[in-house]
């Protein structure tokens, strides 16, 4: 009796053996698998980060050339503009000068000192 319930103890300490290395085991590839699934997100995350800096720059990029092309776009229009005043300015003083000229013109005729 008593030689087999020391087997019985032997075999009931082996098969709790036998349960805590595999719960070990089982431990052990859980830790694994998480850091596993760990890396995979920092390199999901770092995938991301890139692809978003990627993006920040080309819409940056994008936008710094709107930017400079809507300034072309309004010194061109500026420069149009003052060609625009300066033609009127011109023409307005052609228009006096034409005048200048016709006042002239009759003073002549009309000047005492033409007549002789």
């Amino acid at each position: 009796e008593k030689e087999r319930n020391r087997r019985e103890e032997e075999e009931e300490e082996r098969k709790i053996k036998e349960e805590e290395e595999e719960l070990r085991r089982l431990e052990m590839l859980e830790e694994e698998e998480l850091r596993r699934i760990e890396e995979e997100e920092e390199k999901q995350k770092s995938t991301i980060i890139k692809q978003n800096t990627s993006k920040t720059t080309s819409t940056k990029s994008t936008n710094i050339n709107q930017v400079e092309e809507e300034q072309e776009e309004e010194e061109e229009e500026k420069d149009l503009d003052d060609d625009d005043d300066e033609a009127r300015r011109l023409e307005e003083e052609l228009r006096l000068l034409d005048e200048q000229e016709k006042m002239l013109g009759e003073e002549e005729e009309i000047d005492p000192d033409n007549l002789n």
